[in-house]
């Protein structure tokens, strides 16, 4: 069993954690023409990735070696299927990359043959649920653990 001073120091660390996180997601900015770069490319190939039930898609392209990631938070803004029915490799693309300096740059815009498969009304919808639950989720899981300390501090472990 670990002692109450073990558990406070845990739940600490956790609390920090999730503070960090909160504030990250306060602070992410709505997708808009002012905060992502576009430029033209040819499309080569696409992959989905599932990881820990999330999903994410990296993009190839013929003038880069490395991928362009959808990330995971905007994957249901992405019309994967269709994307993939409709654009070959070797079509022109035109991609909205989004730079942050925490992660790698992702796309927030792609449009093929004036078709938009990426949603930015979506993925600021996304951001703004993000900034509702996250925030509310934290708060919760601080205020359950101090009264599971308090409990256990009162009624001895």
């Amino acid at each position: 069993m670990r002692s109450l001073r073990e558990k406070k120091i845990v739940f600490t660390i956790v609390c920090i954690i999730l503070s960090l996180a909160s504030i990250d997601v306060l602070l992410t900015p709505h997708v808009s023409r002012k905060n992502i770069s576009f430029k033209k490319a040819t499309f080569r190939t696409i992959r989905e990735i599932q990881y820990k039930g999330d999903i994410s898609y990296e993009l190839y392209i013929n003038e880069s070696a490395d991928y362009i990631k959808i990330a995971a938070d905007d994957y249901k803004c992405f019309d994967y299927n269709v994307f993939q029915s409709r654009v070959n490799n070797g079509d022109t693309i035109e991609l909205g990359i989004k730079t942050d300096f925490l992660t790698k740059d992702a796309i927030v815009s792609l449009t093929a043959r004036q078709i938009n498969y990426i949603d930015a009304d979506c993925i600021n919808s996304q951001i703004d649920h993000n900034k509702e639950v996250f925030p509310l989720a934290t708060g919760l899981v601080i205020v359950v653990g101090l009264l599971y300390l308090r409990y256990k501090k009162e009624h001895g472990e």
